[in-house]
């Protein structure tokens, strides 16, 4: 029987350890219903003060109506408590870009900083995306890549048709002689029809940075027949020359 008419201090303090103790989500609308349930069940229905029995006695009955947190959040939110303010605050104000805001991304990057003890700034956060996304393991979720169009250009299928037929004709004989070393030595600009995958890796090789503007400059100059290409050309030369330093 309950031994009080409202609820104290000490049951919300019972309720909240234990609903962290379950994984229970307790934020939002969804929370609010979670609480409203075992309130109602626990106080009403079984007229008993929130305690860790009344509450261990109460979860068969509500097990199937309440929500409970997924592994990645409840890891995302062990990971993101150890923040200190200035780096919760960057980590919010840090811009995801391509990847999907979930909870296993946000965690598989933080988490990377911190195994490295890193603190969490703009520059890490990226730094982490890059080292991820090119080493085996874990992997982070992108969102899908939009659908890129041909750019206009003298030997596309749309100026074709508006090019006189003798134009056309010397930029089909052309091609038929330039097309086998276009595409080896060509580099694959950002933009153009490249795939989704390779966008990526042109993403990430361009986020690439030195210690110095000189180095940025320098790595930047580096571009090879793909994104992923370019990207690992590029890491190899910063880490050889952070190596030498």
């Amino acid at each position: 029987m309950r031994t009080s008419a409202e609820l104290t201090q000490q049951e919300i303090a019972v309720f909240q350890k234990w609903a962290a103790d379950k994984n229970l989500v307790m934020d939002g609308e969804i929370g609010e219903r979670n609480g409203t349930l075992i309130g109602e069940f626990v106080m009403v229905k079984m007229d008993s003060d929130l305690t860790e029995a009344s509450l261990a006695a109460a979860l068969p009955h509500l097990r199937d109506q309440l929500v409970f947190k997924n592994a990645d959040q409840s890891e995302y939110e062990k990971v993101y408590a150890l923040l200190s303010p200035d780096e919760q605050v960057a980590f919010k104000q840090w811009n995801m870009r391509d990847l999907e805001q979930t909870h296993r991304n946000s965690w598989l990057v933080l988490r990377f900083i911190k195994d490295r003890h890193q603190t969490v700034t703009t520059t890490s956060l990226q730094n982490a995306v890059t080292n991820i996304a090119s080493h085996a393991g874990p992997q982070l979720a992108w969102k899908p890549a939009p659908a890129r169009k041909e750019a206009y250009s003298p030997h596309s299928e749309s100026s074709r048709i508006f090019a006189p037929k003798s134009d056309t004709n010397r930029n089909i004989t052309a091609s038929k002689h330039n097309h086998a070393k276009d595409s080896e030595y060509a580099p694959q600009p950002r933009g153009t029809s490249a795939s989704a995958d390779d966008s990526r890796w042109w993403d990430l090789a361009n986020n690439l940075a030195g210690r110095t503007h000189g180095q940025t400059a320098e790595i930047m100059k580096i571009i090879k027949s793909s994104g992923r290409a370019t990207f690992e050309a590029r890491k190899k030369v910063l880490e050889g020359r952070r190596a030498t330093m």
